[in-house]
């Protein structure tokens, strides 16, 4: 790994990562999808992985965002406690592990977001969108 390419590869490292850690949990969620995806077919609960960016930090650093989006069914009997913050604290610490495998550090959820809406077809929804951050170092001065 070259210093210019270090953003490209701990790119892929921090997003293989989230995936990994979407896949361990594919027995709830399905197999996790990356960016847009026909609604029509979605099964509930669904997760999705979207990169978001990698950013030059000064002095020699970057960091790496990403939203993991946790889709779940609602209804009047939706057991939040019960199943959505259990699904969500797995898949944290899911995400956690496989990011300790990395070059990267300083990763965490930045970010934990909340919505309720519904999707095409009038299903009823709770989307939990999780902003992963990781820094990693890289070093430029040589160019």
């Amino acid at each position: 790994m070259t210093d210019h390419t270090a953003v490209i590869e701990q790119s892929e490292a921090f997003y293989s990562a989230l995936l990994d850690a979407l896949l361990e949990h594919e027995d709830l969620f399905g197999t996790p999808f990356v960016g847009n995806r026909d609604w029509n077919t979605t099964d509930y609960p669904a997760s999705e992985l979207i990169p978001e960016s990698a950013t030059y930090q000064p002095p020699n650093e970057y960091q790496y965002q990403a939203r993991v989006n946790l889709y779940f069914h609602r209804s009047r009997l939706t057991d939040y406690i019960g199943e959505i913050i259990p699904a969500l604290s797995a898949i944290v610490e899911s995400g956690v592990e496989r990011l300790r495998e990395t070059p990267l550090y300083a990763f965490r959820v930045s970010d934990i977001e909340y919505f309720i809406g519904s999707d095409f077809e009038s299903t009823s929804l709770v989307m939990i969108s999780l902003r992963w951050t990781a820094e990693g170092p890289v070093d430029l001065a040589n160019r």
